[in-house]
């Protein structure tokens, strides 16, 4: 098969519940991830019934696609500014058939579409009142998945099942924590698999005798997409045990449906070094889970208006569009969170905004 001009395919999946063309550029690719990749991309489009982000850029494909001998199976489609409420209606079994009617051919015209096209994603943004009752607040996360509707993505505050109500004290601190693989998080990617929607939550993790302020990302599949430790320690006192209160090291990144996606909680938003790694990752949609309250334990509109504009200016400088979700507490629970959430696109502009002070679900088409 000669490729060697070859810049774009087009391929026909017809599936149980969508029978479309889908064309790709075959540009972006090392020879040796992309047969693999095709093929992932290809099977989570038919499993997901939606659209799927581009990959743009220029790399060899002859060898690879010939070595695999297979035909590509696709990694983007034509731009259609859709609304979300007339995709198909999901199955209970995510196998659909997948039959391939046409393969590789070349010549063919390119059209793509941006995950940050306007209508091209919709996200929901949620803020409840936090409860000191875990029980309480996990029944409230999972009462707003099914209030959300159909979207393609449902971020929660930062320590959503609890609040950040540690004190520092470690034999009460560690209830706080809930593994990775507890009860609660296995009930919210039970949810997301459900609702074949992306979850994404702050919450105090604990891994044996330790505590991290973490977030996760949870797939349409019910999988862990992206699991991320907050960098900053401003989460706990100075004075608290460094044995037990620890800060992750890392910054993940993870390729999903919704383009390169990456957390930063709180006060990672103003480490310029954090920020400057976000940029250089090129990620294409940060989530930044919060939990802000003014020392006084009040509200204050004039700050937060001061407040919203660093920001936003803080968010522009990762290149991403972001997302913000701050906990809505009490003065005697949390300190005073206040709530609000914000949808900011990569050049500064708000795209959405949920105000401070309330309990709501903020809609966000990015």
């Amino acid at each position: 098969m000669d490729l060697k001009n070859t810049v774009l395919v087009t391929v026909y999946i017809r599936t149980a519940v969508m029978n479309r063309s889908i064309q790709m550029d075959i540009r972006p690719f090392g020879e040796n991830s992309l047969p693999l990749l095709l093929l992932r991309t290809a099977e989570s489009c038919i499993r997901k019934a939606m659209f799927l982000p581009v990959i743009t850029d220029m790399a060899k494909v002859t060898r690879a696609i010939e070595a695999r001998k297979t035909p590509v199976e696709s990694i983007s489609m034509k731009r259609t500014k859709h609304d979300s409420a007339k995709r198909a209606a999901p199955t209970a079994n995510p196998a659909f058939p997948l039959t391939m009617v046409r393969h590789l051919a070349h010549g063919e015209k390119l059209f793509v579409f941006s995950p940050s096209c306007a209508g091209e994603m919709r996200a929901a943004l949620v803020v409840f009142k936090l409860s000191p009752n875990r029980g309480e607040n996990v029944a409230k996360i999972l009462h707003a998945v099914e209030e959300c509707g159909r979207v393609d993505l449902i971020v929660f505050p930062e320590a959503a099942l609890t609040g950040l109500v540690n004190r520092d004290v470690p034999e009460e601190d560690l209830r706080l924590g809930v593994e990775i693989t507890s009860p609660e998080i296995c009930e919210l990617r039970h949810a997301a698999s459900e609702k074949r929607t992306n979850i994404a939550l702050g919450f105090l993790e604990r891994d044996g005798n330790t505590l991290y302020d973490a977030a996760v990302l949870i797939d349409r599949c019910g999988k862990i997409a992206l699991h991320y430790r907050r960098i900053t320690p401003g989460w706990h006192g100075p004075d608290a045990d460094p044995e037990v209160y620890r800060e992750g090291e890392t910054l993940p990144v993870a390729d999903t449906d919704l383009g390169r996606v990456a957390f930063l909680i709180c006060g990672d938003l103003f480490e310029d070094a954090l920020v400057h790694r976000v940029r250089d990752r090129g990620v294409d949609l940060l989530l930044y889970p919060f939990s802000r309250c003014f020392a006084s334990g009040l509200w204050d509109e004039e700050a937060w208006r001061a407040e919203r504009a660093h920001y936003v200016r803080r968010a522009v400088r990762t290149g991403a569009t972001v997302l913000m979700v701050n906990t809505l507490g009490c003065r005697e629970l949390d300190g005073g969170t206040f709530g609000g959430a914000l949808a900011v696109s990569r050049t500064g502009e708000i795209l959405a905004e949920l105000p401070p002070g309330k309990e709501g679900i903020l809609i966000a088409d990015l």
